[in-house]
């Protein structure tokens, strides 16, 4: 059975393995985001269902 496309977001702290976290959903994505700083969320890589990704700066201009 082929996987349901995601939104994915990638937490980088830069001392550990990013934290990579999926959503089925974009709100599901956007409530989650809301939970982070300022910092986390310019950190972050977030990728979109087609997988192509945007740094954190670039998503909260676009999509909120």
């Amino acid at each position: 059975m082929p996987q349901q496309p995601t939104w994915d977001i990638a937490l980088q702290d830069g001392q550990h393995q990013p934290l990579r976290l999926q959503f089925d959903t974009q709100r599901e994505l956007q409530k989650f985001i809301m939970t982070l700083t300022v910092e986390q969320l310019l950190n972050a890589i977030i990728y979109d269902p087609d997988q192509r990704s945007m740094d954190g700066k670039t998503y909260l201009y676009h999509f909120l």
